[in-house]
């Protein structure tokens, strides 16, 4: 009867290797990744609604135990956006604005709490919006007036925004993961568009090595 508890003991080291070598893949790795998705917008001229734009940008992911850096660069296509500024140079008080791109530049901190083949993500962070072609529209009585509107553009051009996201994500080996998210983008005033930003995306990502190098020594 005492060989029970070691029988059960060897039972136990044995189920609990897989759930070690489950969890060992995600943990403490350097993923780099591309991804792409939409993002539903709305700019301050009167007559637009919420349009769609279009993103696709490269990752780098630091992974803990639960937890993860998160850092991003997405190209942004928003094809002829028009929007508004107000200028004292124009009649009315307000010119048009067009522009076709912009870009995100977006760092999070995410936390993992499950672990397994599926992980639940959970991240909040900030991200730099920047409209990167936006051009003034209309008539302008001088050069000077048109670079002076040029100028409120530029500087209306670039945010920095609270987000939060959330996501999925499915480990495809003990490297490469593919997930799926979603972003919201927190509103501010003086900015080229007018609300909160929804981006839904996805993308994959790849290991190419551990976070920590492991130590062995040698007797």
């Amino acid at each position: 009867m005492a060989k029970v508890p070691g029988v059960l003991l060897g039972v136990a080291m044995l189920c609990a290797a897989p759930l070690s070598a489950q969890d060992a893949p995600w943990v403490n790795q350097w993923y780099w990744g591309a991804q792409g998705g939409a993002v539903r917008f709305k700019t301050p001229d009167p007559s637009a609604s919420w349009e769609t734009g279009y993103t696709f940008g490269a990752h780098w992911f630091i992974t803990g135990s639960r937890m993860g850096l998160y850092m991003s660069y997405d190209h942004i296509l928003y094809d002829s956006a028009l929007s508004v500024i107000s200028d004292p140079t124009s009649g009315t008080g307000v010119r048009s604005v067009q522009f076709d791109n912009g870009r995100y530049i977006q760092a999070d901190l995410i936390a993992m709490p499950l672990k397994g083949a599926m992980q639940l993500m959970i991240g909040a962070g900030f991200t730099i919006h920047n409209i990167s072609d936006a051009s003034v529209q209309g008539t302008f009585a001088t050069p000077e007036d048109q670079a002076y509107s040029q100028a409120l553009v530029k500087d209306a051009a670039t945010r920095a925004f609270f987000n939060i996201m959330g996501g999925l994500q499915f480990l495809l080996g003990p490297r490469a993961a593919v997930y799926v998210s979603y972003e919201f983008i927190s509103s501010t005033e003086n900015f080229l568009l007018s609300a909160e930003q929804h981006t839904f995306g996805g993308g994959i990502r790849y290991s190419f090595g551990g976070r920590k190098e492991e130590v062995t020594t040698s007797r």
